[in-house]
């Protein structure tokens, strides 16, 4: 079956709202009409703040070692010569923070007439190390004691399914699995015992979790998962299947049986939702669970 044209432009769309690298798109007056999500994540300008804006009067202005666009600006140095433009430049970002980035600019030719211009562009530091920077990255972004993905990994996870959510419909749900008795075992035990507890926990999940699930340690006596979801009947489900889970796990520290209190609250994906939001929700129907036992 061929697709139609507004399925193909929907394809695109969605392979460029998905990729690492900042993109957006010009029309001849350098009116912005399209800012993906890994431009918002470089720069900390939202879609919302950039689209229909001139460049020239945001504060995403190129600078070289000036704050005059005019200076260097590769997207209206792609429309005037109709040629590629790579270079590097520097950005403000939302908070003030002043940002090296990689520049590819292209002009947009229709029927052989330029109607605009295109700009790609990735950190500098991304591009000149991106392999060694990316393993620092993740083991930055991992619990030492149970290499499970840590609180900052997290919240980059649940923001990027907050934007599939927003952009496509993907529905998610992000749980709260939280160890009550923890304070009571450490001082009963050692403290070490708290991280054998959640990671007995974590891998216990995981044996029943899709590939693009993620588990993760939030803090000291509470795991964090993020699930596919397609319904509030769906996370009723989960919500009792992660209990009998956990409550399965055995755990043994010095030759005893370690009886684990546990509850587990949910929240679902909604369209309009930022990372503090979510978490609020979740963290409540821990506690409200926690109220109803």
């Amino acid at each position: 079956m061929e697709m139609t044209d507004e399925q193909k432009l929907f394809l695109m769309k969605r392979i460029l709202d998905n990729i690492s690298d900042g993109v957006f798109c010009v029309d001849l007056e350098k009116r912005i009409f399209y800012w993906n999500y890994a431009a918002e994540k470089i720069t900390g300008y939202t879609e919302e703040e950039m689209i229909g804006k001139v460049c020239d009067d945001t504060s995403f202005r190129h600078m070289e070692h000036t704050n005059n666009c005019a200076v260097i600006c590769p997207v209206a140095e792609a429309m005037a010569d109709e040629k590629i433009h790579i270079k590097p430049v520097y950005v403000r970002g939302c908070n003030g923070e002043i940002i090296e980035i990689v520049v590819n600019a292209y002009p947009i030719v229709i029927d052989g007439n330029i109607v605009g211009a295109v700009e790609i562009f990735a950190q500098k530091s991304m591009v000149e190390f991106y392999e060694p920077a990316e393993k620092l990255e993740i083991k930055k972004l991992r619990d030492p004691a149970t290499d499970f993905p840590d609180r900052s990994y997290i919240s980059y996870y649940i923001e990027s399914k907050i934007q599939e959510k927003r952009h496509f419909e993907n529905p998610f749900i992000v749980t709260f699995i939280k160890i009550n008795n923890l304070d009571n075992l450490i001082a009963r035990n050692n403290k070490t015992i708290g991280d054998e507890i959640i990671k007995a926990l974590g891998d216990q999940i995981k044996k029943r979790s899709r590939q693009s699930d993620l588990i993760g340690r939030w803090d000291r006596n509470t795991l964090v998962g993020v699930f596919a979801s397609a319904g509030e009947e769906n996370g009723l489900m989960l919500k009792r299947e992660l209990y009998n889970q956990c409550m399965k796990v055995n755990v043994i520290y010095s030759n005893r049986n370690i009886n684990i209190d546990i509850s587990v609250g949910l929240a679902f994906g909604k369209n309009d939702d930022i990372l503090p939001r979510i978490i609020k929700r979740a963290e409540k129907s821990l506690h409200d669970g926690n109220k109803e036992r």
